[in-house]
């Protein structure tokens, strides 16, 4: 599950692939230290697959009219094809939306 983050060297938080963690602990692994495998730990419990979560992001990037991001893998790595906008008009859309989100609310 987790060879292409360790092959290319991405950042981990650190938890073993056979470890059993809490929704919340993955949540703290992936915004506090950009944890891959948290990431994709998360990505296979919302969505099934990682492949299918990129397809939910890109969506929700076409919902938030974001036309300069495009995503090929949660985790961010290295892609041609995988680009991000660092400022949008849309951002106070994004800021609202995230806002929806209760379990990032509650990360202190």
């Amino acid at each position: 599950m987790f060879g292409e983050i360790l092959t290319s060297n991405s950042s981990m938080t650190g938890f073993r692939e056979d470890e059993e963690v809490t929704s919340q602990d993955l949540l703290y692994g992936t915004i506090l230290t950009s944890g891959g495998e948290t990431g994709n730990s998360l990505d296979v419990h919302v969505a099934g697959n990682v492949e299918d979560f990129v397809l939910m992001m890109n969506d929700k990037t076409a919902e938030l009219v974001l036309n300069g991001t495009h995503f090929t893998s949660p985790e961010s790595l290295h892609d041609d094809n995988q680009y991000k906008t660092a400022s949008h008009p849309n951002q106070a859309q994004i800021g609202d939306t995230l806002k929806l989100y209760e379990s990032l609310s509650q990360l202190k």
